[in-house]
């Protein structure tokens, strides 16, 4: 089996989760870059997003992909930090 070549991203929708982050954002520049569609996806309020998602919440999925007509790929690269006294 072989894997994904970065000709074969042409015809194809990525969403990307953290896309506001560093990895994030790399991501969907180098899906973009391969001729692809990068849906940016982030937390509400942050800069350079398509679509608001908190990954933490089923709600925000299910409004996520439904309207999203068609999904080849997922990169989850969002971070859940809890913030805590040790």
């Amino acid at each position: 089996m072989t894997g994904v070549g970065v000709a074969d991203l042409k015809t194809k929708t990525v969403l990307v989760t953290g896309a506001s982050g560093a990895i994030g954002a790399a991501v969907v520049a180098a899906i973009k870059r391969a001729g692809g569609k990068a849906i940016a996806s982030d937390l509400k309020g942050r800069a350079g997003i398509d679509i608001a998602l908190d990954v933490t919440s089923e709600a925000d999925w299910e409004r996520a992909i439904g309207g999203i007509d068609r999904l080849e790929g997922l990169v989850n690269a969002a971070g859940v930090a809890v913030v805590a006294n040790v």
